[in-house]
């Protein structure tokens, strides 16, 4: 589990092998080529500002939607909306990975020299995927506290719902309040 946790800030595969197309007949096999470097940074790129994105809008839906104080409802809807965020970030990597043009890197398949078209394999997006669910799970968490302690101090009932829930319902645990 610790390795995915930090593959979560790890660098892209930028050297991440790729299958070659079968060459033609008489020419010799070229088993590996590698995936083009700056469309997997793009795709990097895409996952992290999509994923952080999503659990902005999740955190503000949780808290601006209720109307009663810390009740269990609430407190059933935020545990929802942390298992959402988990979810969604463990999907984005993977609808991102699928639907972003990849392409192999010119002159790495002598079987192909220009640069071709290629999917993004599952075994690459998976680790991501993983660290997804963790990051999904601390972000929640961290944008949450940070919403209820910060944005809506000294706002009053301006601040909509986060005036309203001075912490996390872990359960209904307020970090300042010990």
């Amino acid at each position: 589990m610790w390795r995915y946790f930090l593959h979560l800030w790890a660098l892209p595969p930028v050297d991440a092998h790729m299958g070659c197309p079968p060459p033609l007949p008489g020419e010799a096999i070229d088993p590996f080529g590698f995936y083009d470097a700056t469309r997997i940074l793009d795709v990097w790129s895409w996952i992290a500002w999509i994923s952080a994105g999503g659990i902005v809008l999740i955190v503000l839906t949780c808290y601006l939607l209720p109307r009663a104080s810390l009740s269990a409802r609430f407190v059933r809807g935020w545990y929802a909306c942390l298992v959402a965020a988990m979810l969604f970030c463990f999907a984005v990597p993977f609808v991102v990975g699928r639907f972003s043009p990849m392409t192999a890197r010119a002159g790495s398949c002598t079987t192909r020299v220009a640069a071709f078209a290629v999917p993004l394999p599952f075994d690459l997006l998976f680790p991501r995927m993983l660290a997804g669910l963790l990051w999904g799970f601390l972000a929640f968490i961290v944008v949450s506290l940070f919403f209820t302690q910060f944005v809506a101090r000294g706002a009053g009932p301006r601040a909509g719902g986060f005036f309203h829930y001075r912490g996390c319902p872990v359960p209904r645990w307020n970090p300042l309040e010990g």
